[in-house]
């Protein structure tokens, strides 16, 4: 059932629409849609702004703000995978029809997929975008299969496998779906 806005407790956000708190929180609470972290979700569903809101809403405030601080982490490490992998050199980049023309961090969002580890809850990058149709197609997703390498090095006893440069940012393991280097 569908009620108004006035039946249940709502929310201004900061771009001035109104929502149900509930509708809100399931929305922020509830994440990425599917394995891949993707952050459509923190925008307003009526005008696709990204979702500001006041503190007088403690826990949303907390979570999104959480939120925003783990986006700007993966919108860097994006960027820096991606001159890592060479995507920095598409022709896409340079072409002033296209819709990537110097943006570089769109780009790179677009081609390489980063995931959230389940056990430490870190984003870490998981292989090309283009590797996630394999996977969807060998099998269903498997929340507890989404490890970042450091978890996966400390469950597999390699000891310390972290770069004093990248961290373990740069750590490449074979992807099961493929069988490239993810």
């Amino acid at each position: 059932m569908i009620s108004g806005i006035g039946d249940e407790p709502s929310i201004i956000l900061g771009c001035k629409h109104i929502f149900h708190v509930e509708c809100i929180k399931k929305r922020v609470f509830g994440h990425w849609p599917s394995p891949r972290i993707t952050w459509d979700f923190l925008n307003c569903s009526a005008c696709k702004q990204q979702i500001d809101i006041q503190e007088d809403h403690r826990e949303l405030h907390t979570e999104l703000k959480k939120l925003l601080e783990m986006k700007t982490k993966v919108y860097a490490m994006c960027v820096e995978r991606a001159k890592y992998e060479a995507i920095d050199k598409s022709p896409r980049l340079k072409d002033p029809n296209d819709c990537y023309y110097n943006d570089l961090q769109a780009w790179s969002l677009y081609k390489l997929a980063y995931y959230q580890c389940f056990k430490c809850k870190v984003p870490y990058f998981g292989g090309m975008k283009d590797c996630i149709a394999a996977q969807a197609a060998s099998q269903e997703f498997k929340p507890e299969e989404l490890v970042c390498a450091k978890c996966s090095s400390l469950a597999l006893g390699l000891g310390d496998t972290n770069c004093k440069k990248h961290g373990t940012d740069f750590i490449e393991f074979k992807c099961k779906f493929c069988c490239s280097i993810s």
